[in-house]
């Protein structure tokens, strides 16, 4: 088929298109399990590595975090629970 002109793509049109892949990626993942997330995890950021931290690993990795980021994060999960 040839276009002679072809429709630029909207913010509505991407927006459907992204929510068709997470559709379709949420959904393998219902199907899948762990084993889908495993597979994404490879695909779309070249891990392969563990998914679940221990609490050791949680606790040395968040004290490297600046407090101030920290604060920054609980300012935004209350602003969210507000609304």
């Amino acid at each position: 088929m040839e276009y002679l002109k072809k429709a630029h793509k909207t913010a509505e049109t991407n927006t459907q298109e992204a929510q068709k892949v997470v559709n379709e990626m949420l959904t393998n993942i219902e199907k899948e399990g762990e084993q889908a997330v495993r597979d994404y995890a490879a695909k779309l950021d070249n891990w392969t590595g563990d998914i679940l931290l221990s609490d050791d690993e949680i606790e040395k990795i968040t004290a490297e975090v600046p407090q101030n980021v920290k604060d920054d994060i609980d300012f935004a999960c209350q602003q969210v629970y507000d609304f």
